[in-house]
């Protein structure tokens, strides 16, 4: 009943925009023809002559409208490949199996390839081996969930240099050629990452600094009893000849005179807050010294 119903309307539809294709066809020829009367009956002797003029202006007025109408698509074209095509991220369009069918001309300068040699090669390929996880986990969360998802991954240009990317992407919406394709953007954060990796590299140097600069003796070690880092003055109060030796000592036997005290220092320490009290420990020279030890977080 629906279908029939709908084409009813449809038929409605139609006879009312060609009554008014005629309105507009027969004032158009009154303008024209300002001197003539339309023709009052069926039988009036120029009645064959005046359907034959409306129906030659109703044909170059949807004329008209058809080369307009193929104007302004051919303006949405223009929009729309200026805005894919020039857009100042990367933009990709991939099948269900990660193949590239569409690609803009930044994506193609990003990966250092000519754009009509990315369609049709697989995404993976520009992909740094160590990051493949990663993009496969987002390829299967997007399908899975169906909703956007992005993640930061490396890739590879075509000469072999990589750079950090953040991915986003979106599955195709129903209508489009296949909704099992998904459209991806691309946005080069390598300048971000590298402030990222500056920040934190002078942040461990100023740790470092500290740590290693301190007259006490400060060390981290596992819950299992082993050394982590220790700093130079701990070394040397301990009677070691290098960080390296230390490092290489077991706590639990060569240094706790006690498994007794070896087990609630070693083993409860992360459970506890603050610092922990004066204790016997062993040098390489045997003598009783006492350490201040901070929790290990």
């Amino acid at each position: 009943m629906k279908k029939i119903s709908d084409q009813a309307k449809s038929k409605k539809t139609e006879a009312s925009q060609a009554d008014k294709l005629r309105l507009q066809a027969e004032e158009l020829y009154r303008q024209q023809n300002p001197e003539e009367s339309l023709p009052k009956t069926e039988k009036d002797p120029q009645r064959s002559f005046f359907e034959l003029q409306i129906h030659q202006i109703e044909l170059e007025m949807q004329n008209k409208e058809l080369q307009q109408a193929q104007a302004e698509l051919e303006k949405s074209h223009v929009r729309y490949s200026n805005l894919f095509d020039f857009a100042p991220v990367g933009y990709l369009t991939l099948s269900a199996a990660g193949i590239i069918l569409e690609a803009n001309y930044k994506a193609a300068t990003m990966l250092g390839v000519v754009k009509s040699r990315l369609v049709e090669r697989q995404l993976a390929n520009f992909i740094l081996p160590a990051d493949m996880e990663i993009y496969s986990q987002f390829l299967q969360t997007l399908y899975t969930s169906g909703t956007p998802q992005g993640c930061e991954i490396r890739l590879m240009k075509n000469d072999g240099t990589s750079f950090y990317v953040y991915l986003e992407a979106n599955l195709a919406l129903e209508g489009e050629r296949s909704a099992s394709e998904c459209h991806i953007t691309l946005t080069d954060i390598t300048e971000r990452k590298k402030a990222e990796e500056q920040t934190l590299h002078e942040s461990e140097q100023r740790y470092f600094s500290l740590f290693n600069g301190m007259a006490d003796g400060v060390y981290r070690s596992t819950p299992q009893g082993r050394f982590v880092s220790v700093n130079p003055a701990m070394v040397k109060m301990f009677g070691y000849a290098s960080q390296k030796e230390m490092l290489a000592v077991d706590i639990k036997k060569e240094l706790y005179f006690s498994s007794e005290v070896q087990q609630n220092i070693i083993l409860h320490t992360n459970q506890q807050q603050g610092a922990i009290e004066s204790f016997r420990m062993r040098r390489k020279a045997l003598v009783s010294g006492k350490l201040n030890c901070p929790s290990d977080e």
